[in-house]
């Protein structure tokens, strides 16, 4: 007769585009359990001047700072999008503001990727010459390399 064996627990990091207000969205963690879940919110969006819709999925780097981006809100500086970080404390910090006529770019809508550098890359929706998305590399960012930490909150 095979043993039985307990799983490990995991953490699973989870943006809403539609969270307390709808339309302005937050953060969770959902920590896995045997028997129950248990959701922690981790920042909650205005969708002023720190976005809104957080639509794409989560990337954490070696010091468990959290980065990804907004879709934009319906008011605010950064109604066309934002590209964000989330430390370990629960500060958010915008890293980069899509502006549409002035950069080309609106609505970050997927996730984003890093190289070894610590540079982000992602896409749009909206924007480019022809108007249907573009691809972007945001440069000189926080992100730090290496291996993510097991004590993302």
């Amino acid at each position: 007769m095979k043993a039985l064996t307990e799983k490990p627990v995991q953490t699973r990091l989870t943006t809403w585009g539609c969270g307390l207000v709808c339309g302005m969205g937050l953060l969770t963690s959902n920590a896995a359990k045997a028997t129950a879940s248990t959701i922690n919110i981790l920042y909650s969006f205005t969708g002023r001047n720190d976005s809104g819709k957080p639509e794409a999925r989560l990337i954490a780097d070696k010091e468990g700072n959290l980065f990804s981006t907004t879709a934009g809100a319906f008011g605010g500086e950064s109604r066309s999008g934002t590209v964000f970080e989330l430390t370990p404390n629960g500060t958010l910090n915008t890293l980069y503001r899509f502006t549409g006529h002035k950069d080309g770019a609106v609505y970050p809508r997927a996730g984003l990727i890093a190289d070894k550098e610590g540079n982000l890359f992602g896409t749009t929706t909206g924007g480019g010459t022809s108007g249907h998305g573009t691809v972007f590399e945001l440069t000189d960012t926080p992100f730090q390399t290496g291996a993510p930490s097991q004590s993302v909150p």
